[in-house]
Parts: structure tokens; C-alpha cells; sequence
């Protein structure tokens, strides 16, 4: 089941194509679930920045200030990713385990809901930073797509999680 655990994780940790969270696949001999959730991230991330790049279509100007700002960015949203996937690997330690009570059940999700409240909080916060460097329609466009990866995300991460028993 840990591998489970690593493949869900991997999901969460960005837009990773189903094909690339399978742990049989990605972990490396040797390698420590740590490692192996910094190469996805690393992996993922890539992904991200093509796709926005891609959609934004911006002007060496725009860019060179934008990267700047979306770095700072995803720095933060990674930092709570990370929090959101501890929350899904302690659930997944209860689950195998059979072990999830009603207190843990409510534990978890209000775990959960933090998390997403501090996703909202950096989303919000960074909307001044890149309206300075963007015009408000790239701004907009860019948590349009932003959004869509990050529905692709949970998506792939739900169908991962079984439900609560």
C-alpha cells in the first residue's frame, strides 16, 4: 500500500499525467519517498510552466518579470501541496489500518479544509503581484489555466482516495 500512498501523493503534488504517478514506475531503487516526491515535483512543475507558458503567450517583457513573481508563487502553493498530501497519507495510513475514527475522520477534514483556505489565501495574495507585471487579462487568463491544472490535480487525485468507511 505504500506505493499507493507515493502514487496519490505524486498526483497531488501537480499536474502529473496519470501515466507518470504509477510508483511501480516511478520510484528508484534506493530512492526515499522524500526523493522521489521532490523528482515529481521538479517533473511537474516543468509541466505547469509549459502549459502557462503556452496559454499566456507573453511578451519578453511580461516574461521576464512574470517568471520572477510565478516562482515566488509556486513556491508558497507547494509548500501547502506538500501539507494536503501529508493530510491524504495520514488518511491512507488509517485506512489500511482500519484505525480512522470519528474524531480522526473530523481531524482530517478540517486538516483538509485549512489546507484549501491556504491554497485561496496564496491565490489571493499573489493577484496585486501579478497584476504589476501583467495586464488584468493575462492575469485573469493565467489563474484560469492555473485553475484548470489544479482541477486536473484533484481530479486524479480523488479518484486515487477511497472513500471514508
Amino acid at each position: 500500500m505504500k506505493k499507493y500512498i507515493f502514487a496519490v501523493v505524486a498526483v497531488l503534488m501537480g499536474a502529473v499525467p496519470a501515466q507518470y504517478a504509477h510508483a511501480e514506475d516511478g520510484i528508484k531503487a534506493g530512492e526515499t519517498p522524500q526523493q522521489f516526491t521532490q523528482r515529481l515535483i521538479l517533473a511537474v512543475e516543468a509541466q505547469r510552466k509549459g502549459v502557462i507558458a503556452q496559454n499566456l503567450q507573453l511578451t519578453k517583457e511580461e516574461a521576464d518579470a512574470f517568471w520572477n513573481v510565478y516562482a515566488n508563487y509556486r513556491d508558497q502553493m507547494v509548500k501547502s501541496i506538500k501539507l494536503g498530501a501529508e493530510v491524504i497519507t495520514d488518511y491512507a495510513d488509517a485506512y489500511n489500518n482500519d484505525s480512522l475514527s470519528d474524531k480522526g475522520a473530523l481531524n482530517l477534514t478540517n486538516r483538509y479544509l485549512s489546507v484549501m483556505g491556504k491554497q485561496v489565501k496564496i491565490k489571493k495574495s499573489f493577484v496585486r503581484k501579478f497584476k504589476k507585471v501583467l495586464p488584468a487579462k493575462k492575469v485573469a487568463r493565467f489563474y484560469q489555466v492555473d485553475h484548470r491544472l489544479d482541477q486536473l490535480v484533484k481530479m486524479q487525485t480523488a479518484s486515487g482516495v477511497p472513500l471514508v468507511e
